[in-house]
């Protein structure tokens, strides 16, 4: 329950991010949303375990 908390908030700041950011192409800001995603869900996962 947590964690979808957490991504949900990720989420939202990356969204904020590609907004302030707009002047770079759509698929490059997505592409690094989701890497920024899967960095973020690994740093979550390590300080969990």
């Amino acid at each position: 329950m947590r964690t979808s908390m957490i991504l949900g908030l990720a989420l939202g700041a990356l969204i904020g991010a590609a907004l302030v950011e707009g002047n770079s192409p759509v698929s490059e800001m997505v592409s690094k949303g989701k890497q920024k995603i899967k960095d973020k869900i690994n740093q979550i996962n390590a300080s969990m375990n």
